[in-house]
């Protein structure tokens, strides 16, 4: 999920890499395997984007979808609650990283987690966050 410090995300060939700084999520219909909602937030640089990110996580994406998590520069200034939500969606601690830090998340917005949930959180200096992974659509 993250090339250099160019992170990315990629789904079924379909790269999403814009240039942000903090937080990009994207969710995918687990049903379909279609992207249904996509955002960055700027938790370093914003301080509402905190609260903004928690409640697009809780409110604004769908029950049965694939998150997929990705940082980029300096995303913990910010980051209070919206690791709480990260934390709802399966999230391990240490969820907060440290100064440009690498962090990226496969998680699950359901009643029950799969067994492919992953998160990987590296410092600065020992990274890029990667994973790859297949995950099987639910029927």
């Amino acid at each position: 999920m993250e090339l250099g410090n160019r992170p990315f995300i990629e789904v079924d060939g379909v790269r999403y890499d814009d240039r942000y700084r903090g937080f990009r999520i994207i969710a995918v219909d687990a049903m379909n395997g279609s992207v249904t909602h996509q955002m960055t937030f700027d938790t370093h640089g914003q301080p509402e984007a905190d609260a903004v990110m928690a409640a697009f996580i809780r409110s604004d994406i769908p029950n049965n979808s694939i998150v997929l998590v990705a940082t980029r520069d300096s995303s913990s200034r910010y980051a209070n609650e919206c690791l709480t939500a990260l934390k709802e969606i399966g999230a391990q601690e240490p969820v907060q990283t440290e100064y440009r830090g690498n962090f990226a998340m496969v998680g699950f917005k359901g009643t029950v987690w799969p067994t492919w949930i992953q998160q990987v959180n590296l410092p600065s200096t020992q990274g890029p966050a990667q994973i790859y992974t297949k995950i099987p659509l639910m029927a």
